[in-house]
């Protein structure tokens, strides 16, 4: 549905640019009347989605509060409570018929959400009950998705790997940011919430900016794709995110605009046809701008302007009077955001401007941006041959010029250089570069102009543009480029400008020190403050809370002088859940006004082993991988241990798998899981641990398994079972490059006795992937336990135990064997051990000592046919 605006087509004025950008799919979203329910589908479930009726004027609601100049920071509230008041009896009297129907006619619906931004029903229904709600009264719109996949043409990407110290871009003096910066306005105190794909948060441009590291996550991250934030392959988002406030504090590396705002973001939209997602989140995404925090009596975790640098490059008539697309950012407009879009890489034909861009509810809504060329100090600021054109078609000839030119203003798009990957610089081409230039200047200008609304700043920016191209407003450049100077002289004539805060006070929480790792119980946390004001402050009183729930509350009393650091300690944190977030705020003299009171907060997130009893069995049937206890360390935020399918194991259909392949570069990253804390029964006597896995080697492929034991919940990991990789971690040497295992050859199995850990109460165990190549690794039926094998714990028809072998290797039977033989044989072939097995043996002890240190294989002849597995001789 939706796609990016991230990369326009190759500028022909530029011919030095070398950049290759993969496909990107974008799907089109059709808004229109659906089609009857075919016959004989009246009983299959599927998805519908209906504007109800009763929908809240927002065009009026919205002028009134201007009207009536109802303060900003009270808007967002009295929307909310307006549109829940106005669509909360509606939304009930449809469950109601729902909950009704499925009475009389049973599994007729499935799951069943409500939107309250947009009075939005999203419903899984029978055909039958489908045409009933069409007629119940209650549906003013059905929304009709249509997929129609296309890619956006390659572009220019030039990976900078220098450091711009102590500079910055020669587009923010294309649009006179640094006429905001010398006033002293840098975005302080305000919020930009990025709508793309995503995020890396721990750029050295970005990670000070980031809400989450002051906030709970939950307050800062709205997410579809990722539960922690993350971006994707493109880093589009990471780059937007970048040209709004990006700067790196340690080279005073300036890519963005507003350096010292923070900002909050959300990752549905889709670098591929695979990750497209329905209306219903995109509707979620926004609907979290009114109230991120989920306290509608707070106002400073509500957004300032949305980064929007995606759409849709296709034009559908039924959508120029949506409802839902009209009323969403009506009530997003009457919340005081600002709401900007990238115009869109159709260019240069006229007509090619985006959807949603391309509907115009008035002269600035939808607010698009276009884009130039500034990537010189020197550029002309030529609009770019891939920057979206006007006019709107949703517009008749014969109305007002004003709504139907597009975009409504340009920026610079051309060659703009910003934060990617995790801690990397590259220069993109696109809309979606000019738009965040627009965002990054709302933020500066709402520093200066507190009490103005989004509507009024995007106002000042349309209405100060520099002209460009023809004289006039036109269908290139629209009003012309922005101009923070221009636009913060004309709010001066409204507003008297708020002078920027240069106080010397400023109480911060530098970080909280958790332990390294934790397990059920309690454990002790210390909370570290820090003066970095230019005077002396008072600390009094320093409040911990645990998952939302207040745990404990320090008087400090103290007073901290200018670089001075002061640890506080809390004892007994009680542990009791898998996951802990601790969200600390401290508080200085009521009487100081601070320099920056976001600081005056810090949340960090804790994961906590649970702990079960022997025996342990996990065979990875549900699909999540997470759960179970178990617990993912993933260092990069990239790919890491998920669930498949897979075959070759009696009674298993999915297994863990780690793709060392999806890495690119393939540089050794780790990859943990973690089993829980598992407890050894008092007087055991012996311990196992056995696994089954599989791996694919091809000449070059070095990844390795690492499985280690810890005695003390995973505060050191003194006992290592096995460090192997490449040719001696191989069970398969099969072509397929993308190599799932089918069949039980595929599969070779570990086991390791650890009778000497008997006495030390409880184990936790790491299974770590170290990518040293890139091909697959599969683990399946970890099974951990004590003197009995479990009735359920051997799935293959035989096993081969411990593995590696020291002093005896045991061959294990699930039924007696019949006219049966061993033979062991080296990697040459040479066989260097064999025997006859009496009939009905289920178990063979066969001695190691004459066998040398190495890899071998054992090959078990028996009337079922030949079976042969590896084991490793230690």
């Amino acid at each position: 549905m939706f796609g990016l605006l991230c990369n326009g087509p190759f500028d022909s004025r530029k011919r030095n640019l070398s950049f290759q950008c993969k496909l990107l799919f974008i799907v089109f979203l059709f808004l229109g009347t659906a089609n009857s329910t075919l016959l004989g589908q009246e009983h299959e479930i599927k998805t519908v989605r209906f504007v109800l009726e009763g929908q809240l004027d927002l065009k009026n609601f919205r002028d009134s509060l201007i009207q009536n100049k109802v303060p900003v920071a009270m808007r967002p509230q009295l929307l909310v409570q307006r549109l829940q008041a106005t669509y909360h009896p509606i939304q009930e009297q449809f469950r109601q018929i729902v909950l009704n129907f499925e009475k009389e006619q049973p599994g007729s619906v499935g799951k069943l959400h409500f939107n309250f931004l947009v009075n939005l029903a999203t419903i899984e229904v029978s055909g039958e009950l489908h045409q009933y709600l069409l007629q119940s009264g209650l549906v003013k719109e059905e929304l009709d998705e249509r997929m129609r996949p296309v890619y956006l043409p390659p572009v220019d990407r030039i990976t900078d790997i220098s450091r711009q110290i102590g500079g910055h871009e020669p587009g923010h003096s294309a649009i006179k940011a640094p006429f905001m910066w010398n006033l002293g306005y840098t975005g302080a105190g305000r919020v930009i919430y990025i709508i793309d794909t995503g995020v890396w948060t721990t750029h050295p441009a970005l990670k000070r900016q980031w809400s989450g590291n002051y906030f709970p996550l939950d307050w800062s991250w709205r997410s579809y794709d990722r539960p922690l934030p993350g971006d994707k392959a493109e880093s589009h988002g990471t780059h937007v995110t970048g040209t709004c406030l990006g700067l790196d504090t340690l080279t005073h590396d300036t890519v963005g605009l507003a350096f010292n705002a923070r900002f909050i973001a959300s990752d549905p939209i889709a670098e591929s046809v695979a990750g497209i997602k329905p209306i219903e989140v995109l509707v979620g995404a926004f609907e979290f701008a009114l109230n991120p925090d989920g306290d509608i009596n707070t106002s400073d975790d509500v957004p300032d302007v949305i980064t929007n640098s995606w759409g849709i490059p296709y034009f559908e008539a039924s959508l120029c009077n949506s409802t839902l697309i009209s009323d969403m950012f009506l009530a997003l407009e009457s919340a005081g955001i600002a709401v900007e879009f990238s115009a869109g890489n159709e260019g240069p034909e006229p007509e090619s401007i985006s959807m949603p861009q391309y509907i115009s509810i008035d002269t600035l809504s939808i607010f698009s941006v276009g884009a130039i060329d500034a990537s010189t100090e020197n550029s002309t600021h030529l609009v770019t041959s891939f920057s979206s054109r006007g006019p709107s078609k949703c517009i008749s000839e014969g109305a007002l010029p004003a709504l139907r030119i597009k975009p409504e203003v340009v920026a610079p798009g051309f060659t703009v250089r910003s934060s990617v990957d995790q801690d990397q610089y590259a220069y993109y081409s696109g809309t979606s570069m000019a738009g965040p230039h627009v965002s990054g200047g709302v933020a500066l200008l709402k520093e200066a102009f507190p009490l103005a609304d989004g509507r009024e700043i995007l106002n000042a920016l349309y209405q100060t543009a520099t002209d460009l191209g023809v004289p006039g407003e036109d269908n290139d450049y629209g009003r012309g480029l922005i101009n923070l100077e221009g636009a913060y002289h004309f709010l001066a004539q409204s507003y008297s400008p708020k002078a920027p805060n240069t106080s010397q006070y400023d109480l911060s929480i530098e970080q909280i020190v958790l332990p390294k790792a934790a397990c059920l119980g309690s454990t002790t946390l210390d909370v570290v403050l820090q003066n970095r004001g230019t005077a002396p402050i008072g600390a009094e009183k320093l409040v911990l809370r645990n998952n939302m729930s207040q745990i404990q509350e320090k008087v400090l009393k103290q007073t901290l002088q200018p670089g001075e650091q002061l640890v506080v300690t809390f004892s007994d944190v009680l542990l009791n859940n898998s996951k802990h977030e601790f969200y600390a705020t401290v508080y200085a003299d009521s009487q100081l006004v601070e320099r920056n009171q976001v600081n005056n907060n810090c949340t960090r997130q804790l994961q906590v082993a649970s702990s079960l009893s022997m025996p342990y069995k996990e065979d990875f049937e549900k699909t999540s991988i997470a759960g179970n206890g178990r617990i993912l360390l993933n260092a990069d935020q990239k790919i890491t241990w998920d669930t498949i399918a897979t075959a070759g194991l009696s009674g298993s259909h999915r297994s863990a798998i780690m793709q060392f392949i999806g890495y690119t570069p393939r540089n050794g990253q780790i990859d943990e899981l973690q089993l829980p804390l598992l407890q050894i029964p008092v007087g055991a006597k012996k311990m196992v641990f056995r696994c089954d896995y599989a791996y694919r080697y091809r000449n070059g492929y070095n990844d390795s398994l690492r499985i280690d034991v810890s005695t003390d919940c995973g505060q050191t990991w003194p006992v290592n079972l096995i460090k192997t990789g490449g040719k001696s971690l191989a069970t398969t040497d099969t072509s397929w490059t993308h190599f799932v295992p089918q069949k039980a050859n595929d599969w070779d199995s570990l086991y390791f006795q650890l009778d000497s850990l008997v006495d030390v109460g409880a184990v936790m165990f790491r299974i770590q992937a170290i990518n040293r190549g890139g091909s697959k690794l599969y683990l399946d039926n970890i099974n951990v336990y004590t003197d009995i094998i479990p009735q359920d714990t051997l799935f293959a028809d035989w096993e081969v135990f411990p593995n590696p072998a020291t002093s005896t290797l045991n061959v294990y039977s699930n039924n007696p064997l019949k006219d049966a033989s061993v033979f062991i044989s080296d990697l040459n072939g040479r066989v260097v051990y064999q025997t006859k097995i009496a009939d009905g043996t289920t178990l063979v002890e066969i001695p190691m000592n004459g066998l040398a240190a190495g890899l071998y294989l054992i090959r078990l002849e028996a009337e079922r046919g030949p079976l042969i597995k590896k084991f490793l001789r230690q």
